[in-house]
């Protein structure tokens, strides 16, 4: 089911492709693990015929790459409930104080007297507080407590990275499948190294990691399981398959984060508030209590033919159910159409 509604989604948003994966956050068992666009199994146990496989190894959407574990891609705003606990654990910001987005922060520019720096929002959201800055996807709002602006000093590249890594980001979840792929963390020393034409962090590059873009990868199955961190209050079973009974032990090492229980409640209350008032509304009416996280990032992606650079979307979206009780987790994602 997970696998058909995917694609019937991916082709009729005319995307590349994407990846689902569907867990219980109680014990970690994988309901539903899909890559799209899949392959027929049965063509490569049989051993063929040879021209289906023939066909299946030179189709440029690669069927063969497990977008879910192997994909790794810019996070965008599904990362902004990490940047708000880290906020909060941090003592940057407290949950009730109030960010204005006018639809963009405008720094001045150091390096152009009397200009200035334009980081957008994707519109102007008025006064927001954390919960509705997670509920309406404020970049304004994470710009200034990840980066810093005026008063507020922000978390700042280190502490960001150092959060990043505590939720996972970037690591192996160690699923028992090939081919699980590590991911990229934003860093000051590998822009340096990865950029030598521009080799000097600035504080635009920390706005960026703020919203989860810039040189920052990860794999579907490593957002499902941070996100799970928070439905989890701080513990993500180690993903496993099973046939076995549902109250069998996972005796896997699980991963874990230490946050207060005001954290986790603020994280959770505006992840519910996404699905009533904000960018996941259209399952405000899901029968379950949802609460969830949209993100969108941007990829430049270049056309070899005529050496133009076209600007195309990554999807996200991470969700619990119930919210209050959280027994499954949701992750999936499209990943934009033409070439990458």
């Amino acid at each position: 089911v997970a696998y058909n509604v995917l694609k019937e989604s991916i082709v009729d948003r005319g995307f590349k492709g994407g990846a689902a994966v569907i867990f219980d956050v109680t014990d970690g068992e994988i309901l539903s693990l899909v890559s799209v666009p899949g392959y027929d199994a049965n063509a490569l146990g049989r051993g063929g015929p040879s021209e289906t496989i023939e066909k299946l190894r030179a189709d440029p959407a690669l069927p063969f790459f497990n977008r879910a574990i192997a994909g790794r891609y810019h996070p965008g705003s599904i990362i902004k409930p990490i940047v708000a606990a880290a906020a909060l654990e941090e003592h940057v910001i407290s949950p009730l104080d109030i960010i204005i987005s006018e639809g963009a922060l405008r720094v001045p520019d150091p390096y152009r007297p009397g200009e200035e720096s334009v980081f957008l929002d994707w519109k102007a959201h008025g006064p927001v507080d954390m919960r509705k800055a997670i509920a309406v996807s404020s970049n304004v709002y994470f710009y200034v407590v990840g980066g810093g602006f005026k008063n507020n000093k922000g978390l700042g590249i280190s502490r960001l990275e150092q959060w990043f890594q505590r939720f996972g980001l970037g690591s192996k979840t160690n699923i028992a499948l090939a081919g699980e792929a590590e991911g990229v963390l934003p860093d000051p020393d590998q822009k340096a190294r990865y950029h030598p034409e521009n080799p000097e962090w600035r504080l635009g590059d920390t706005y960026h990691a703020s919203i989860g873009q810039g040189d920052f990868l990860v794999t579907p199955l490593q957002i499902a399981r941070a996100l799970s961190l928070i439905a989890n209050n701080g513990t993500a079973p180690a993903f496993r398959f099973t046939l076995s009974e549902k109250n069998e032990p996972n005796n896997e090492e699980s991963f874990s984060v230490a946050l207060k229980e005001e954290t986790f409640r603020v994280i959770k209350e505006g992840m519910r508030r996404a699905v009533q008032e904000g960018t996941a509304a259209a399952l405000a009416h899901v029968p379950a209590f949802v609460a969830g996280k949209t993100g969108t990032a941007q990829v430049v992606s270049l056309d070899f033919q005529s050496s133009d650079k076209a600007h195309k979307d990554h999807a996200w979206f991470t969700s619990f159910a119930p919210a209050e009780a959280p027994e499954i987790a949701e992750h999936d994602g499209h990943l934009p159409s033409g070439p990458r």
